[in-house]
């Protein structure tokens, strides 16, 4: 019986309902986002090149907002999931999911995180936010502008490219 695990997830292995975002682009992530139809693309951004905002209407409905950012030849360059503030079950209480939660869900599909980072701002209590980072991918679990009281946001960012060379770490 072997001890050590035969394949270790990594950050580059998200993958977004089914799609690994790693090798995708700009066409791919549209068509399987409008095949899911569950998803409704604001008319802001649908010409344009680099930029994509969706917003979940029957799936994903923990998630208020995805925003896709592509690379000039269209490559996948970054994704921000902002989480809905309140649970989206049909019941009369303001709990939300919480960072927690969602790290459960990510630890079978990309592993255990590479960072804890504890937040604190005077006067509120402190959280956790935590990476996941490998040689291909950055994955940040944050709140909103690092603030305690704002809703959970996931951050996927490839390092290699011009966009990921203009992000302040």
């Amino acid at each position: 019986m072997l001890t050590q695990p035969l394949w270790a997830a990594t950050a580059s292995d998200y993958n977004l309902l089914g799609l690994k975002l790693v090798a995708a682009n700009k066409q791919e992530i549209r068509n399987a986002l409008f095949n899911w139809d569950g998803f409704d693309q604001t008319q802001s951004t649908l010409y344009r090149k680099q930029f994509n905002r969706f917003y979940p209407k029957n799936i994903l409905r923990e998630t208020y907002r995805l925003d896709f950012r592509y690379e000039q030849d269209g490559r996948f360059a970054s994704m921000h999931i902002l989480y809905r503030p309140f649970a989206p079950e049909y019941a009369n209480n303001s709990k939300g999911i919480d960072i927690p939660d969602i790290v459960k869900q990510l630890i079978p599909m990309i592993g255990t995180p590479n960072a804890r980072l504890r937040r604190a701002v005077s006067g509120l209590p402190s959280y956790d936010a935590y990476r996941w980072e490998d040689e291909k991918m950055t994955i940040l679990l944050d709140r909103e502008d690092q603030q305690p009281g704002r809703p959970p946001v996931l951050s996927v960012r490839m390092k290699n490219g011009d966009v990921a060379s203009n992000y302040i770490p």
